[in-house]
């Protein structure tokens, strides 16, 4: 072991000591299990102790964070990512969105194993809608991307709708708009790209429109085809995503 290696390790144990001496006088701690490196001998049972201590504490006062943090380190990945996602709600909850993000994203990377495509769309969406609530809406488009990956056709339509609108907000028209797009395309539709275009088929649809007469027969959304339904809320999503740059 190296002379700076010694001297580190030495450190990280007197700390540890000072730490447990505190707990034991009643004292709040600043320096936790956390200053230690993973190669100190018993670095995984002194996180996996202090999770167990947490786990075994009172419920109103219990830091999902720092829990999930001792699990990770004790090499607990399952249970770490079930405290990070946990914590991650809190902060939603305290409109800590960013800090939430975090926390979410977190998760994905703990989970032992591969989650199944609900759970890791779930989470990312909601990273990307805490990503959004905190002004960050760049990222919460990449968010939304990763979680339209792992969804059923219809929610990765809704998903991809949503991330055209955040790049389109942050003014990422070029990525935007071909989101857009793709969208339109996935309903059989299309985006007029020229502006006489655009015109044309607007006098068309009036024309159409005045031919048939506003006349119409209220039906119920389980009246309707699938496809309608997709298409529609298409239309509305993107019209109302471009009304604010094209």
């Amino acid at each position: 072991m190296f002379p700076g290696a010694v001297k580190t390790y030495v450190k990280c144990i007197y700390r540890a000591a000072v730490c447990m001496r505190a707990r034991q006088l009643g004292l709040r701690c600043v320096v936790t299990v956390r200053c230690l490196p993973s190669w100190c001998v018993g670095h995984r049972a002194l996180h996996s102790r202090r999770a167990d201590q947490l786990l075994t504490g009172d419920h109103a006062t219990r830091d999902a964070l720092a829990l999930s943090q001792h699990l990770a380190a004790a090499g607990r990945g399952a249970a770490a990512s079930t405290w990070a996602r946990a914590a991650g709600d809190e902060a939603r909850a305290r409109s800590a969105f960013e800090r939430a993000a975090r926390a979410y994203q977190r998760a994905l990377e703990l989970a032992a194993g591969p989650l199944d495509a609900s759970a890791r769309t779930a989470l990312w969406r909601r990273a990307g809608e805490c990503r959004a609530l905190s002004g960050r809406a760049v990222a919460a488009a990449q968010a939304v991307e990763r979680a339209a990956e792992g969804a059923s056709a219809v929610e990765a339509l809704a998903l991809r709708e949503r991330e055209g609108a955040l790049l389109l907000q942050a003014g990422h028209l070029a990525r935007g708009l071909s989101v857009m797009s793709e969208v339109l395309s996935a309903v059989g539709l299309a985006r007029p790209e020229a502006r006489p275009e655009v015109l044309l088929r607007l006098g068309v649809t009036r024309a159409r429109l005045r031919a048939r007469g506003l006349r119409y027969r209220e039906r119920g959304e389980d009246e309707l085809p699938q496809s309608a339904l997709l298409r529609l809320d298409a239309c509305g999503s993107v019209a109302q995503a471009l009304a604010l740059v094209d």
